[in-house]
């Protein structure tokens, strides 16, 4: 529902905290321009940015308890607010909004910390206590709203985007381990950034700050991977409850609700729900694609809003949008992040925008919960060691990335990093003993990094560029918590791709969309890659990762003159392209407009 930012200071000294809090929020406004607050003492400053979607008058923040001891600024959405505010009415406490963020600031006051045990949504936001001179400060349980925060000698900086955070923050240096990740990954697990004094606040995590103590405290309050394993039955009945009660806690909004269609049966099944539950004629927004690719989504979207009766927008992505854009979508994407999906999530944003939607739902976490992907489940059924958990280099991209690493790099920069870092981050932290310890750990990694760190941010980023805010209904904890704990869904790897989800909404869908093979996100590739590859290639040979000694300059000539006659190497400059790009407009703050200027 916004942006959120702060700065918090040891030393109480008060001097820059409401400039660099000013500099942070007037770099937030895409997640909010509906409207900015803040509030500040010597020891604290914190504010949002307001993308209204609940409570459309009052809600703006920040929020106080009764006696204003307490301060908040919130970013998300709390779907079950409104159960939450009867057991507040029922404990005295008095509240002047209908704001779902005001259910925070009372249920920390009954409850502390365990707050957070009573939230179901996703958020990250900022507590002051003024009595105690402490600040809480929280991320929901599957990391769908970020946090940024940066420790210093005398102050924390905190902010929901590094675009924001990177204005205020001194001494920014490039982490060459985190480039060292993202040549193996495309993207950069969390909670690393491209620099070492930049983290992020990690999902189902909260930092506990004490100013008179000067003491910052970091702990876990959930953690999926210890979800025990049951042999439940009545298991499709039970995702079916889960699944519907899910899509209905997303539709809660005071503004309008569409729904991201892709055909498949993810973002199918949730049409199929919010069209019986949302009280209004909802809306479904699908991307195809120019020509007649084999993987255009219009025709199955056609197929389930035809069935449901929903007012059905489409727009054709064409590559020439996709290059043109290109820089744009990389600035806007917040982190380094090389996956091809973005430029769809990038463009049904904006698309949702121009049709003033500010809320969407979306299939993802589908996949990773219900064994949707092919390649996963191969892996996990045909290559399982016991004694050696080998997955990282059963993944095709990965093993790419250590040859990427070899040849492109230079001496300089591989004597600079840690070995084994890419491989060691994908090892268990269990012995695994049995088939479903293994399943559980392909589970735990593929939540744990690929996920977190590049869908759900992708995600995130690419839709609130536009104002928007993107709701996942497979991401309600209830929810996860029903797949990763049935035995019979772990072990389904051994299935059909999402074979008891599929069970569980087939009364909703038609065969011809149930049926239809998982092929995932399949956009016209080798179009958008050589057109963007063309462009802006040249950026390459003089640029931010040659001239800091990353990759090697005589590497880059061989590949400019060579690149089109090898498509397999296509998605790698794509790859360096991103994090090119990224530096220039992060790190030398170069515009997008201006992305070919001289570097110096």
């Amino acid at each position: 529902m916004c942006g959120i930012a702060g700065v918090i200071d040891f030393s109480g000294s008060r001097k820059t905290n409401n400039s660099d809090l000013n500099k942070m929020l007037k770099h937030l406004k895409h997640r909010g321009p509906d409207g900015v607050g803040s509030w500040n003492n010597k020891n604290i400053a914190i504010g949002m940015r307001r993308l209204s979607i609940i409570d459309l008058e009052n809600g703006m923040q920040p929020l106080f308890n009764e006696d204003k001891n307490l301060i908040i600024v919130g970013n998300g959405e709390i779907y079950n607010y409104k159960e939450l505010f009867k057991l507040l009415d029922k404990k005295g406490h008095r509240r002047r909004t209908e704001s779902d963020i005001e259910a925070i600031i009372h249920l920390y006051e009954e409850y502390g910390e365990k707050c957070l045990d009573k939230l179901e949504g996703m958020f990250a936001f900022i507590i002051y206590d003024k009595r105690n001179n402490k600040a809480f400060i929280a991320r929901d349980r599957m990391g769908e709203k970020p946090l940024y925060y940066s420790i210093q000698s005398t102050k924390i900086y905190l902010s929901s985007e590094m675009k924001s955070l990177i204005k205020v923050v001194p001494n920014k240096e490039i982490d060459l381990d985190s480039i060292n990740l993202y040549f193996h990954y495309y993207y950069i697990p969390e909670p690393r950034t491209v620099f070492k004094n930049i983290k992020k606040l990690e999902p189902g995590h909260y930092l506990l700050i004490d100013l008179n103590k000067n003491k910052v405290l970091t702990k876990q309050y959930w953690d999926p991977s210890s979800i025990k394993i049951v042999d439940k039955k009545n298991l499709v009945e039970n995702i079916n409850k889960k699944f519907i009660n899910a899509v209905k806690k997303t539709l809660v909004a005071d503004v309008d609700v569409a729904v991201s269609l892709s055909g498949g049966i993810d973002s199918s099944a949730i049409l199929a729900i919010a069209a019986s539950k949302y009280p209004k004629k909802i809306k479904a927004f699908t991307i195809g694609y120019e020509g007649s690719h084999k993987s255009d989504e219009r025709m199955a979207s056609r197929l389930i809003a035809k069935k449901y009766n929903v007012e059905h927008i489409e727009l054709e992505l064409k590559t020439k949008d996709v290059v043109n854009n290109f820089p744009k979508l990389v600035f806007d994407g917040d982190d380094p992040i090389a996956d091809i999906a973005g430029h769809a999530i990038y463009s049904i944003s904006h698309l949702a925008q121009k049709n003033k939607i500010k809320v969407l739902l979306g299939g993802l976490g589908g996949d990773e919960l219900f064994w949707g992907y092919p390649w996963v489940r191969d892996i996990t059924q045909n290559n399982y060691n016991f004694s050696k958990f080998d997955l990282f280099n059963k993944i095709t991209p990965f093993k790419n990335g250590k040859k990427f690493l070899t040849n492109l790099t230079t001496k300089k920069f591989r004597s600079s990093i840690k070995q084994n870092l890419p491989e060691n981050i994908y090892q268990p932290t269990n012995k695994l003993k049995t088939a479903i310890d293994y399943a559980r750990a392909v589970q735990n990694k593929l939540r744990d990094i690929w996920l977190v760190s590049n869908c759900i941010a992708y995600n995130d980023r690419l839709s609130m560029a536009s104002s928007v805010e993107l709701r996942s209904p497979f991401l309600n904890h209830h929810l996860v918590k029903t797949a990763y704990e049935n035995k019979k869904n772990v072990l389904s790897y051994k299935l059909d791709g999402k074979h008891y989800f599929k069970k569980a909404v087939a009364k909703y869908l038609p065969s011809k969309i149930l049926n239809l093979p998982q092929k995932g996100f399949q956009p016209p590739i080798a179009y958008w890659l050589f057109g963007i590859i063309r462009k802006y290639i040249i950026l390459l040979q003089n640029g931010f990762l040659v001239n800091q000694n990353i990759i090697a300059r005589s590497k880059i000539r061989f590949i400019r003159i060579t690149w089109f006659l090898n498509p397999f190497l296509w998605y790698s400059i794509y790859q360096l392209l991103v994090l090119e790009i990224w530096c220039r407009e992060y790190i030398l703050g170069i515009d997008t407009t201006n992305i070919y200027a001289k570097i110096k």
